[in-house]
């Protein structure tokens, strides 16, 4: 072979080899791309799970107190149903006293008229 045709060659091998190069470059290029990509989702993804674990939790907390104020009301209940009963035996002994008085109003009448 003549030297021009290894000049060729070693041309010819060298506009491959920039060539190659060029696309490396590329494709570098775009796996930087993706990787950016995926660390800025990535990120996203981190603040919206911290922001469902604060959600969570306010949940959580709303659920306690709730809990809390049905067992205040479930007790506050019982202290009325038995206040109701009181009143219910107070209500009945004074009907007992009222018939009481009341036979015995009649009784006195009947004495009066016969006198």
């Amino acid at each position: 072979e003549s030297v021009a045709q290894q000049i060729e060659q070693i041309s010819a091998a060298a506009e491959q080899v920039s060539a190659s190069g060029d696309e490396m470059v590329k494709t570098m290029d775009n796996i930087t791309g993706s990787i950016e990509q995926n660390s800025a989702a990535s990120e996203e993804m981190s603040a919206n799970c911290t922001q469902v674990g604060e959600s969570v939790d306010g949940i959580t907390q709303i659920i306690n107190q709730n809990s809390g104020m049905i067992q205040q009301m479930a007790a506050s209940s019982q202290e009325m149903s038995a206040q109701v009963d009181e009143i219910v035996a107070s209500t009945q002994s004074l009907d007992g006293m009222a018939k009481e008085l009341s036979d015995a109003v009649a009784s006195m009448n009947l004495t009066e008229s016969a006198v």
